[in-house]
């Protein structure tokens, strides 16, 4: 079964939403969560996480073979969200 997706643009942000089978019985225990964030200059974006001081684990930005430019944070909850601008 493939997997559900809506992609949303609100403002400047576009949100992409997927949902696999067996995920709208999520469980933090034995399931995670996964959001994408598209931004338009991801090292940007992360100095500002950083500067927030939200608990979690914040990754460093990287270059990736697929033409983004992303990091990754997972918050407390073990939701990890990434976050990612088109390589120039």
């Amino acid at each position: 079964m493939a997997p559900a997706q809506s992609i949303k643009k609100e403002g400047a942000l576009w949100k992409r939403t997927t949902l696999r089978r067996g995920q709208h019985e999520h469980d933090p225990n034995r399931t995670g969560a996964v959001v994408y964030l598209y931004v338009t200059d991801a090292d940007a974006a992360r100095a500002e996480w950083a500067s927030c001081g939200v608990e979690g684990r914040l990754g460093e930005v990287r270059d990736t073979d697929y033409g983004m430019r992303e990091f990754g944070f997972v918050d407390t909850d073990g939701t990890l969200h990434r976050v990612g601008s088109k390589l120039p």
